[in-house]
């Protein structure tokens, strides 16, 4: 293959070209990079330009740029709404006009891959802006397939897929938490997992590609990836319980209502993809005590403003994607410097597990692993009456 890489780190950019240079058979002859924003569609129409100068044709695109930083709700934070629209979504856009006409005219066999995500079916709770970009990419695959296989010019040359990893040991988090703390950003202590790093319930890269290209050899527009904590059959009752939340309960993202927390546990353990379409009656919702938390941090003077970026992260990731957090307050205590107090509420027990269960206090566990205190931390815990 004769490949152009494109990113907007140009660091990562310039060792990934050449790498793929040493793997090529033509050598740097059959690799080219480009370093642009795909949000940018002049950006793009540039990129095609040269592509079509430098090889020719274009065989296989793959729309693949994405953000994971957004917005978990409709009512705020537009600025971060515009960038996740701009890149999880536009740059889709922009990509398939800039070269799917030229490889229409080709007339040649070429493939076109919109990478999605689960999030973009499924839809849960957390990062709305994403979800609704990766919606998108969805209806854009499936109307561009519908129109490539509905011409008669094309007569089925030019296919589109819509791939949808799973969990992947990919560099998502370095980037998520590079974006997200700026120049704060540690790459040794902020990122929990990466291929570097791999988690257990992710694949790896290339196990992730291998599974894209037998679908796309046995012609699958939905390539819909499993994990190694999620199964496709998994994925299939999910998607159905989303669909029926329309056609049996008129119940959006159910999956996350305390009335049907019982109903879906029980599906997912032993129904059939069918019951996700049955009438489900919603269940009394009790609200859950208010589980709560007072922290008392003691932390050593020279590991101060390491301390003060890890705390700022937990603290946004924590009421910006935590549907069951309620409340996340600190400061420095007035008397002691680096003596600092917390108060934290979340709904019920399972909502601190929830927050237990994240990548930003994945993140904070391994700072507080790293000796940063003079004393041990004081928690208390308690529900309120």
């Amino acid at each position: 293959m004769r490949v152009c890489l494109v990113d907007c780190d140009e660091a990562l950019l310039s060792s990934t070209a050449k790498m793929v240079s040493a793997a090529a058979a033509g050598g740097s002859d059959d690799v080219m990079s480009a370093s642009i924003d795909v949000a940018s569609r002049a950006s793009v129409q540039r990129l095609a330009a040269s592509v079509l100068e430098r090889f020719g044709e274009v065989s296989f695109l793959m729309s693949n740029a994405g953000t994971g930083t957004g917005s978990p709700s409709a009512l705020r934070d537009y600025e971060a709404w515009e960038r996740s629209l701009d890149v999880n979504l536009y740059s889709t856009l922009h990509m398939l006009q800039a070269f799917v006409p030229t490889m229409l005219e080709q007339k040649t066999v070429c493939t076109v891959v919109c990478t999605g995500s689960k999030q973009g079916i499924t839809s849960p709770p957390g990062n709305l802006a994403y979800n609704v970009a990766k919606s998108g990419v969805k209806i854009i695959a499936e109307g561009l397939q519908h129109e490539l296989r509905s011409s008669a010019d094309n007569d089925g040359r030019v296919a589109a897929h819509l791939f949808v990893p799973g969990f992947v040991n990919t560099n998502l988090a370095h980037n998520y938490f590079k974006e997200l703390k700026g120049d704060e950003f540690d790459p040794e202590a902020d990122v929990p997992w990466s291929e570097e790093k791999p988690a257990k319930g992710g694949w790896m890269p290339a196990q992730t590609v291998d599974y894209l290209f037998d679908a796309i050899g046995e012609g699958r527009f939905y390539i819909i990836c499993p994990d190694n904590d999620v199964s496709s059959e998994m994925d299939a009752k999910r998607i159905a319980w989303a669909a029926g939340d329309m056609i049996a309960r008129d119940a959006p993202l159910s999956r996350w209502d305390p009335r049907y927390k019982a109903s879906f546990a029980a599906y997912m353990e032993s129904g059939a993809l069918s019951d996700a379409f049955k009438p489900v009656a919603a269940a009394a919702a009790a609200e859950p005590e208010k589980f709560c938390l007072n922290v008392k941090l003691c932390i050593k003077p020279e590991r101060r403003e390491e301390f003060l970026a890890c705390i700022r992260s937990n603290q946004e990731g924590t009421l910006s994607t935590e549907p069951l957090a309620i409340e996340y307050v600190w400061g420095e205590d007035k008397d002691e410097q680096n003596t600092f107090h917390f108060y934290e509420k979340y709904r019920g027990r399972e909502g601190f597990e929830a927050h237990q269960a994240t990548k930003h206090f994945a993140a904070w566990e391994v700072f507080a692993g790293s000796d940063p205190f003079t004393a041990d931390p004081v928690v208390q815990f308690y529900e309120e009456l």
